[in-house]
């Protein structure tokens, strides 16, 4: 009896385990998005400079660098990123390892992929998106030999919720990522760190920003921030065109750039970087001044007033041409009419004009006056001096004159500005192209 009910539960189970069993799709739920893992190499250690690449399950790693190495674009030449290039959900360094890199303190670490973003004007775009908890990385471009360069680009945070949440740049990096200075923007205000492997020194404070850093990561529109890099160790930073960072570092002039969080998550569009413009002559054998009939590729036409100005536009821009004079360390900045001490300087040229020379491409800034305004262009010529549009306001013979500027074809495009700075009244010292305004008549 046993021996059968043995048999019987025993065919039991085996037409149990041969059953057709019932198959169920699992769908996820409306508005919920299901996360595609991305397979990446793992991380070495800080301070190595690259992952290395390798099969794993059939599919190819690829190399992921702290720098990647890619070179700075030629005079002239821009490199830009808007990302639209790239499939949703992509690891930016994994998609495109030729132009990125990550630093990561956290080997796991990458939160910089590509998602969809609205622009400015609502419509959906792409653009990158980083996302971080404790600061566990940074997205990164570049190589160690970079210097002289430009950096612009968009930026919008999408949220910022922690009393420490702050964008993190670093400027100069190093390839093995354990040098550079680190800038910080948030709701403490903005910092400037020297990082040295595990020492970090603050340069620069100013807590007086903390509102600046607090509109930046609250009001959820796309900012525009600039960042140039010299080799003479001086780095600047603009947010918005307003000048926020002015510093020269005696120990660190080459390097890279990255962009991190900390308990912050933002997107990153329209990523521009150029080298810087280096002065040239106007012609093959130089000295021939620059002239009203032919100032580094402009002509003036109508002359105008060349007093104060009102804006046309979201934004005046201003550039910095070339000139001929032995005046020294340029500056050149807009103020308010009836405040013309306080200037706000936007354009900085270090050394001088002599032998004649037009800047290629020409240095170019963008403000924001909010009025009236006039231009103040300041140097230093036995002793610091200031000439200003509002010729009432100067020595004499010092000052400006103001034409319409034609370009090579004749086509007005803004407004031509001629300086002298000393005494020989050729106004052929430094000039100015400026767009976005028009004078206001006396």
């Amino acid at each position: 009896m046993q021996e059968r009910m043995r048999v019987w539960l025993l065919g039991l189970l085996v037409l149990a385990a041969c059953a057709p069993r019932p198959t169920v799709e699992l769908k996820p739920l409306p508005g919920v998005k299901v996360t595609v893992p991305v397979e990446a190499p793992a991380p070495r250690p800080q301070g190595a400079t690259a992952v290395e690449s390798g099969k794993r399950g059939g599919a190819s790693a690829p190399v992921i660098k702290v720098l990647p190495g890619n070179p700075l674009p030629e005079p002239g030449a821009v490199f830009k990123d808007d990302f639209a290039q790239y499939p949703t959900g992509a690891v930016l360094p994994v998609v495109n390892p030729r132009d990125y890199g990550l630093l990561r303190y956290h080997p796991s670490w990458q939160g910089v992929t590509i998602a969809e973003a609205f622009d400015p004007s609502g419509k959906l775009d792409k653009a990158l998106r980083i996302q971080t908890g404790l600061g566990e990385g940074f997205l990164t471009t570049g190589a160690v030999d970079w210097t002289d360069y430009e950096v612009r680009l968009r930026l919008k945070v999408q949220e910022a919720p922690f009393t420490d949440s702050h964008l993190r740049f670093l400027l100069f990096l190093s390839g093995a990522g354990d040098r550079a200075l680190e800038l910080k923007l948030g709701y403490e205000g903005l910092r400037l760190d020297k990082l040295a492997g595990d020492q970090r020194f603050t340069l620069v404070a100013r807590r007086e920003l903390a509102d600046t850093g607090r509109t930046l990561l609250r009001d959820q529109n796309w900012h525009d921030l600039r960042f140039v890099l010299e080799s003479s160790g001086r780095v600047r930073f603009w947010l918005d065109e307003t000048l926020l960072l002015d510093w020269t570092d005696p120990d660190y002039r080459a390097g890279g750039f990255g962009i991190g969080p900390k308990g912050t998550t933002f997107f990153v569009d329209d990523l521009e970087i150029r080298r810087l413009g280096e002065a040239s002559s106007p012609s093959a054998e130089g000295g021939r001044a620059p002239s009203p009939e032919d100032y580094c590729g402009y002509r003036a036409g109508e002359p105008l007033s060349a007093g104060t100005f009102r804006p046309t536009a979201a934004a005046v821009e201003i550039r910095l041409l070339g000139g001929h004079s032995a005046a020294r360390d340029y500056q050149i900045g807009y103020y308010a009419p009836e405040k013309p001490e306080a200037a706000t300087f936007v354009l900085r040229y270090e050394g001088a004009f002599d032998p004649a020379v037009c800047l290629e491409p020409p240095q170019v800034a963008r403000f924001n006056p909010g009025g009236p305004f006039g231009i103040v262009h300041a140097y230093e010529h036995y002793g610091n001096k200031r000439v200003y549009t509002e010729n009432a306001l100067n020595e004499r013979p010092r000052g400006f004159r103001a034409y319409r500027a034609l370009d090579a074809e004749g086509k007005p495009v803004g407004i031509l500005l001629l300086v002298e700075d000393w005494i020989d009244g050729d106004y052929d010292d430094v000039g100015l192209l400026l767009l976005g305004a028009e004078p206001i008549a006396e």
